[in-house]
């Protein structure tokens, strides 16, 4: 399976951008609270859908993920929220490719079926 993602946020950086899909744009939604970098380059996969209502969240690692490098990615996302007001992470571990695979199909599903404003007269 070959994926498109867009990338927001670059390895190494403590600046969160987002994709403004309205403007069509990625701008900088706020400096990490914490003193933790983004371990990978970070983004989503366009034209999918995921259960928090946004695109679907990706990461980028073209190899396969070596035990410490997924114990430092599973840290940063354990601790990364964990100052800010108002925000937390839902963890749910590692899976195999074949689950992941799903998930983007499950994705790409959703977006492909979800309801769209009639178009104004």
């Amino acid at each position: 399976m070959e994926i498109e993602i867009v990338v927001e946020i670059p390895k190494g950086s403590r600046n969160k951008y987002e994709m403004d899909h309205r403007l069509g744009r990625i701008r900088l939604d706020r400096l990490l609270f914490t003193a933790t970098q983004y371990p990978t380059d970070y983004g989503y996969v366009p034209d999918t859908l995921a259960e928090d209502g946004d695109p679907l969240d990706a990461m980028v690692w073209l190899e396969d993920v070596p035990d410490f490098v997924r114990a430092e990615i599973g840290h940063f996302f354990d601790i990364y929220k964990e100052i800010e007001p108002g925000k937390d992470s839902d963890i749910r571990g590692w899976q195999d490719r074949e689950a992941a695979e799903c998930e983007i199909n499950a994705a790409f599903a959703r977006e492909r079926e979800r309801p769209r404003p009639a178009p104004a007269e």
